[in-house]
């Protein structure tokens, strides 16, 4: 009579077990979902892990959303196992990045200090499949969504000698939307505030002018390779279509690709459109390098620029939190110029959740400094090294998610 109770109430234990562990996935899914995050599927894969697919609108930084959802999954799954994070951008898997619990709750314990803690993270190549193909749709999907940012922009050259230093300050609304994975349209005017480099020399006037307007697409192709394919008015006054392909090396380490834009002119100005078809390819092909011990990364490229000038250009950034402070130099067929640029957070870290119509500051505020080796004492310095912009670029698609980034900002996840 004993073993037959044993045996009913081992099958009952058994059960429950089952059913909650069946559970997990479904109740963490909700929770994320909840939470803003987006594309969320949650699933046991064939390995035993649990696997966490989202995608972040709502977190300005990639290590700090990667903080939020693993708090949740701390939250929601009581089992010590390794959880394999997916983090998406646009519909497109980002990464893989396994933790397990153990290592992570010890750590936020401050029971394991952050070099053994990052030791123990493991960066997993991820394969290109169907999202819907898992468990059925994502959890809250962003298809449809229209999000708008603002965000100011400065420029300042040094003038000539009447007048040693130019400024120019504009606002750019931002307007986006999402149409189906890794589809999206922008749309970008320029509202004029105080302008001393381009309406003296003529080139603008103080209306409202379109900034870019594109339709752009995000895909996987074989090989791990990342293809961004967009069309539209790009930045500065083009029109056309362009592709970038890379792909990332030796554990994230190293960045290779190159980019193609076929495009013509095109400007708005006294109520009229100035479309030009005589169309210009301009292109470049690139390598960057991210060290991990000084949280930098350093960049080497050769490009064809819109001035038909072309050359080599060497740079160098150091990421300071979620500061980035960048210097370069490019040797052209005409000048040797360099600068620097700037990029700080500007918004809060966490912005409200995305909903079919969402207002919200940029994320980050970006000045840039150019000084040429070409002397001139009137007029303005000439225009080398302009290439043309989609606004969609390999950055927007790694978010940072590279292993000398976080080894730098593990406080994020605290």
């Amino acid at each position: 009579m004993n073993a037959k109770i044993l045996f009913y109430l081992s099958i009952i234990v058994t059960c429950t077990v089952l059913i909650a562990a069946s559970t997990v996935p479904e109740h963490l899914a909700d929770e994320l979902a909840r939470l803003g995050f987006e594309n969320v599927v949650c699933y046991e894969n064939r390995h035993g892990q649990l696997a966490v697919q989202y995608e972040n609108r709502i977190h300005r930084d990639e290590v700090r959303a990667l903080s939020a959802v693993l708090k949740c999954v701390d939250e929601c799954v009581e089992t010590e196992q390794r959880i394999m994070l997916l983090p998406v951008s646009r519909g497109m898997i980002n990464t893989g990045i396994s933790i397990h619990l153990t290592d992570y709750r010890a750590f936020i314990a401050r029971e394991m200090n952050d070099a053994t803690f990052f030791e123990r993270i493991h960066f997993i190549k991820t394969k290109k499949f169907d999202l819907k193909s898992l468990t059925g749709q994502p959890r809250n999907t962003p298809l449809g969504k229209i999000d708008i940012s603002v965000l100011p922009g400065m420029n300042f050259q040094l003038g000539n000698y009447e007048d040693r230093v130019k400024l120019n300050l504009n606002i750019y609304p931002d307007f986006r939307v999402r149409l189906w994975d890794g589809a999206e349209i922008q749309v970008q005017p320029v509202i004029p505030v105080f302008d001393e480099i381009y309406t003296e020399q003529g080139v603008y006037d103080k209306s409202i002018r379109l900034s870019r307007a594109t339709l752009s697409q995000f895909l996987t192709v074989p090989g791990d390779i990342r293809m961004i394919v967009a069309a539209g008015a790009f930045v500065p006054e083009r029109w056309g279509a362009g592709i970038e392909m890379n792909r990332m090396f030796f554990n994230r380490t190293l960045l290779m690709g190159g980019r193609l834009h076929r495009t013509g002119f095109l400007f708005y100005q006294d109520q009229e459109w100035n479309i030009s078809t005589d169309m210009l390819t301009t292109g470049s092909a690139y390598a960057r390098i991210f060290l991990k011990p000084w949280n930098m990364s350093a960049g080497l490229s050769y490009e064809q620029f819109l001035m038909r000038d072309e050359g080599f250009s060497f740079d160098i950034a150091r990421y300071f939190g979620e500061t980035r402070l960048g210097f370069y130099v490019t040797r052209t067929d005409r000048d040797t110029h360099g600068g620097f640029r700037f990029t700080i957070p500007f918004s809060h870290p966490k912005h409200s959740a995305p909903n079919r119509l969402r207002i919200r500051w940029g994320e980050y505020y970006v000045w840039n400094y150019k000084a040429s080796s070409e002397v001139y004492t009137y007029g303005g310095p000439i225009d080398t090294g302009i290439s043309v912009q989609s606004g969609t670029e390999w950055r927007h698609v790694y978010k940072r998610l590279w292993p000398s980034y976080l080894k730098n900002n593990l406080s994020f996840l605290k």
